[in-house]
């Protein structure tokens, strides 16, 4: 008998990083929970439903300086106050220097790339 593999995501990161929505010209603060290579879990104070498309911009450490990012992404999941992200749409810089933030994060924690589910 064949033993089933787990399913595999992109390892989530906490993290507490103050960041900014922008959704059908309305924004609001928000903070980011966790962060990966593919997405984010993100605390909002409004109603996002899955398939609403909304630019985050938040700050982070690159090469040790601060660089502010800007993506476009989808809403996966919704919960209460929280809402599941994934990355639709980063410029190749962001994309890079988001990359090499997540894992910077990973290799503090010592966690591997992807992590089952």
């Amino acid at each position: 008998m064949e033993e089933k593999q787990p399913k595999l995501r992109a390892t989530r990161i906490p993290v507490n990083i103050d960041a900014v929505y922008e959704f059908k010209g309305i924004k609001g603060k928000c903070t980011i929970i966790d962060i990966s290579e593919t997405g984010m879990k993100v605390e909002v104070k409004q109603i996002f439903l899955p398939g609403d498309i909304l630019k985050i911009t938040f700050p982070i450490r690159y090469e040790g300086k601060p660089f502010t990012i800007e993506a476009w992404c989808i809403v996966r999941n919704s919960s209460g106050n929280e809402i599941g992200v994934e990355y639709d749409e980063l410029s190749n810089e962001n994309k890079r220097k988001l990359i090499s933030y997540v894992e910077s994060l990973l290799l503090n924690y010592d966690k591997g790339k992807y992590e089952p589910f």
